[in-house]
């Protein structure tokens, strides 16, 4: 039988069974409201954050496409543009359980991003319609605008929900202190009479309210390493496995947050090695794909930083709009440079490795100037400082699946990889190559 604090309370002296079911169901009481709390920390809060960080994205990758359009009048820009809008105006209904002043600034996104669209569409409208000033004019002026009063205002949200999250910890503190009180004060009680159960239950409780009060302190400044050890098989227990798993959970958004390429925002080594890790060790098939690009050391020689940072975010745009939407769980990263990865099902390999060549020779040719790409090629120093003629970018893939042998470790899968990039490179187009070794 399950001991819970309500039968903990009722074993107490008799002379006191009142008082302590008084104190007890404000105890339960003051940690329910405490479980809904973190809960609401956990399922609301959390994904609202990272649902504003999501539409700061797509705002941004919309700006992005709507100027390209107005300067290269490319009508697959405008449709990038347009399904970044789309996403945009679609993750705002996403939001759920937005405090009063949260949702106040949720309707003022609404507002400025139509108001945002509006001016958008009359610079598009103008530019096709011939009137370049116009169009011009607009785009870097309202269009600019209203673009950062929409930034502007879900900075607002954001900061509207991490005061919700600041004062709901607050608020938990508060109840903690309450709980405490109360519980020294049914301490006192027992002692005036005589009662030892009860002054050892309410040490035991106060105990736990106050390593819940340094639990809850420590996860608001970031710290969450060396959390008390809060045990129970009681609702103590259930509130602490609440607390331990929100902590892991913060843990991990912040380290894949601080893990992810500063460039392409795509998670980096760390969230790459664990998403292996993960497959291996429910022993699902996968196949991992080293995605590299050819002779992109000598077009950045040859045009400089910024551009060879274009290259790089068009890739990483190239592989987000690859797996948007699946419901595979496929998963892409960026080892660095020019190094990314893709992990997916054996089966769809083949058709994404497909996609994702025919997409980047068509794309990359735009990165070259006129001249160069007429005549097919760059002239650059290679490593060892030689003047060398280097073709339009290709993209080599090195596919390592475990559907013909057990893999053990991602650093065999590095290794496999490596071998496989090395023979993908020898040859001079765009090209995927799976291993098809099997276990000895």
């Amino acid at each position: 039988m399950r001991l819970t604090l309500a039968r903990k309370m009722l074993l107490g002296n008799l002379t006191l069974v009142l008082m302590i079911v008084v104190v007890g169901l404000s105890a339960l009481a003051n940690l329910k409201a405490l479980h809904r709390l973190g809960a609401n920390l956990v399922q609301v809060n959390l994904p609202n954050l990272e649902l504003i960080a999501e539409l700061t994205e797509l705002l941004s990758n919309q700006g992005e496409y709507e100027q390209r359009y107005l300067d290269l009048h490319d009508a697959a820009v405008r449709d990038l543009a347009d399904d970044a809008r789309e996403k945009f105006h679609a993750s705002l209904t996403r939001f759920v359980g937005l405090p009063d002043r949260a949702a106040q600034a949720l309707g003022r996104i609404q507002m400025l991003s139509a108001e945002y669209d509006r001016v958008s569409a009359q610079a598009r409208t103008a530019w096709e319609a011939g009137d370049e000033a116009t169009a011009k004019a607009l785009a870097k002026g309202l269009v600019v605008d209203r673009r950062q009063r929409v930034a502007a205002a879900l900075q607002s949200l954001g900061q509207a929900l991490k005061d919700s999250q600041l004062d709901a910890l607050q608020h938990s503190q508060e109840l903690t202190q309450q709980a405490l009180i109360l519980t020294l004060a049914t301490c006192g009680v027992g002692l005036v009479f005589g009662v030892g159960f009860a002054l050892v239950f309410s040490r035991s409780l106060a105990r736990s309210l106050q390593q819940f009060k340094t639990a809850t302190l420590m996860i608001g400044k970031g710290r969450y390493d060396g959390l008390p050890a809060l045990r129970g098989d009681d609702e103590v227990g259930d509130l602490a496995e609440s607390f331990r798993w929100m902590s892991r959970r913060l843990q991990e958004l912040e380290e894949m947050n601080l893990d992810a390429n500063p460039l392409t925002r795509l998670p980096g080594n760390l969230a790459i090695e664990k998403a292996l890790l993960t497959r291996m060790q429910r022993k699902h098939r996968f196949a991992f794909c080293h995605i590299d690009l050819d002779n992109f050391k000598a077009f950045g020689d040859h045009y400089g930083y910024a551009r060879g940072s274009e290259v790089l975010k068009m890739v990483g745009q190239l592989l987000v709009r690859l797996i948007a939407g699946n419901l595979h769980g496929d998963f892409i990263g960026h080892i660095g440079g020019d190094d990314f990865v893709l992990i997916c099902d054996p089966e769809r390999v083949s058709s994404l490795c497909q996609r994702i060549i025919k997409e980047f020779d068509t794309a990359i040719p735009e990165f070259y100037d006129a001249a160069d790409r007429e005549q097919g090629f760059i002239v650059s120093r290679d490593r060892n400082d030689s003047v060398q003629q280097f073709g339009i970018m290709t993209i080599s893939i090195a596919v390592v699946t475990n559907e013909r042998r057990d893999i053990a470790s991602p650093v065999q899968v590095a290794e496999i990889a490596a071998q496989l990039k090395k023979y993908a490179k020898s040859f001079p187009k765009s090209i995927f190559v799976v291993d098809q070794r099997r276990e000895v």
